[in-house]
């Protein structure tokens, strides 16, 4: 995942949400979550992607485009 985050890097649409996903955040259909956390749902994908506890603050700066 390392190698495939590193060749994307320049690409500010993709984003590592989790240790094992990277999600396009133009295909992002919806966020949804409770206290056990973010789950990001796409657009024709039937899995909800977990977004890592770290992550959070980045993913909704990325999201909103603007700091907490």
């Amino acid at each position: 995942m390392k190698y495939a985050t590193d060749r994307v890097t320049g690409f500010s649409f993709l984003y590592q949400c989790h240790r094992s996903w990277l999600v396009n955040l133009h295909r992002i259909d919806r966020v949804g979550g409770n206290s056990q956390g973010l789950k990001i749902m796409i657009k024709d994908f039937g899995e909800d992607i977990p977004v890592a506890r770290k992550n959070i603050a980045m993913f909704r700066e990325k999201i909103t485009g603007t700091k907490e």
